[in-house]
């Protein structure tokens, strides 16, 4: 029987299995990737440290998250969180204020090579 990739074996986890009743997985958003706890009784400190936090769909960060070395540890794996959503009205006026930027640097670039002109004709002047 060939070995089941990390994505089919996080899948089958308890964390996988409530990740995909609460999100599909080409939700986009910022995502919190945990580690497992390497502590799998129940004396002692337990710890899930942070793998990273990553944007895109859930279906990316899956991919990432299930092949970082430090997601695995006893056979748990670690847990994948939505922690940001970027709304479509956050995404238009993104797209407005880079519109808005990208006009203004047009502009200040127009004005630049204006006194680029005026200065190398005074050069120009000078050498006559």
């Amino acid at each position: 029987m060939p070995k089941k990739s990390n994505r089919d074996r996080y899948f089958e986890t308890y964390s996988g299995k409530e990740l995909l009743k609460k999100h599909q997985l080409d939700e986009k958003g910022t995502w919190e990737v945990r580690g497992e706890d390497s502590n799998c009784d129940l004396g002692g400190h337990h710890h899930m440290p942070v793998l990273g936090h990553y944007q895109g769909t859930l279906n990316e960060v899956i991919d990432i998250a299930v092949n970082h070395s430090r997601f695995w540890q006893w056979g748990g794996g670690g847990d994948i969180q939505l922690i940001a959503v970027e709304s479509a009205k956050e995404v238009a006026d993104r797209v407005r204020q880079r519109a808005a930027l990208v006009e203004k640097v047009g502009a200040k670039r127009a004005d630049i090579m204006d006194q680029i002109a005026e200065l190398q004709q005074k050069l120009k002047a000078l050498d006559d």
